[in-house]
């Protein structure tokens, strides 16, 4: 399986805004998507309260994690008439955006509470 995280900078005020095209447009658009997993939408804690907890201040305070089958899934969507709308409706509210190195996932309970061997890595 292949983790993507999008990394976002979104105005306070446009908050809501971000959230609702995440909802409305870019989350339909990625699960229809052939080899899709899962997809999760957080919202980082505000400075004053990563600072009460002494996180790490970060620039970013939106993140999109989301998981395919395989990197050639991803790649079909990353290149999807889906993902052609999609993606510009989410990142205009966007002051900065980034993008990791997709991962592997190696482990991944199924259940909570309960815990899966982890399917062999991939070979070297």
């Amino acid at each position: 399986m292949i983790l993507f995280q999008l990394q976002f900078d979104v105005a306070p005020d446009r908050g809501e805004e971000f959230e609702r095209a995440y909802a409305d447009v870019f989350e339909p658009a990625l699960i229809k998507q052939k080899g899709f997993q899962n997809v999760k939408l957080l919202r980082l804690y505000a400075p004053a309260q990563a600072a009460e907890i002494e996180a790490f201040a970060t620039e970013i305070n939106y993140q999109i994690n989301f998981a395919f089958d395989s990197e050639a899934s991803r790649r079909v969507w990353a290149k999807s008439a889906d993902h052609d709308v999609a993606w510009p409706k989410l990142s205009a509210f966007a002051n900065f955006g980034s993008r990791t190195t997709p991962s592997t996932i190696l482990h991944s309970p199924s259940k909570i509470g309960l815990s899966v061997s982890p399917s062999a890595a991939p070979a070297n």
